[in-house]
């Protein structure tokens, strides 16, 4: 499918049937990429549930922290074997350290905070 006045195409698939199909131009490409995300996502969450005792599940977790709520990290992290309790302790004394707005308190526990 092209768009007329608009550089680039849209690809679907389509079978014999009949179809309607609204959406705003500049949303189409959006809308595949939002759910791409999604997907990768959930097979993120869905490796990190089936596999806590893996240090690649720490991994991931690491590269996913960046706009990630407090109670989204901690949630993950709660996943992870209790054996790893070093590793994780280590990664959120890291966080702690970092330019994000996320603290850890004496219990452990991540807090969205302030910078300011």
């Amino acid at each position: 499918m092209m768009l007329e006045g608009k550089a680039g195409t849209c690809v679907f698939y389509m079978e014999n049937s009949k179809m309607t199909v609204s959406a705003n131009v500049d949303s189409l490409q959006n809308a595949s990429i939002e759910q791409a995300n999604k997907e990768v996502d959930e097979l993120t969450f869905n490796f990190i549930k089936e596999n806590p005792k893996s240090y690649y599940s720490l991994i991931l977790i690491s590269r996913m922290v960046k706009g990630m709520s407090a109670d989204k990290i901690d949630r993950y992290i709660k996943i992870l074997d209790p054996k790893k309790e070093a590793v994780v302790k280590k990664f959120k004394t890291d966080l702690k350290a970092s330019p994000t707005a996320i603290t850890v308190d004496n219990n452990d526990n991540l807090y969205l905070a302030s910078r300011t």
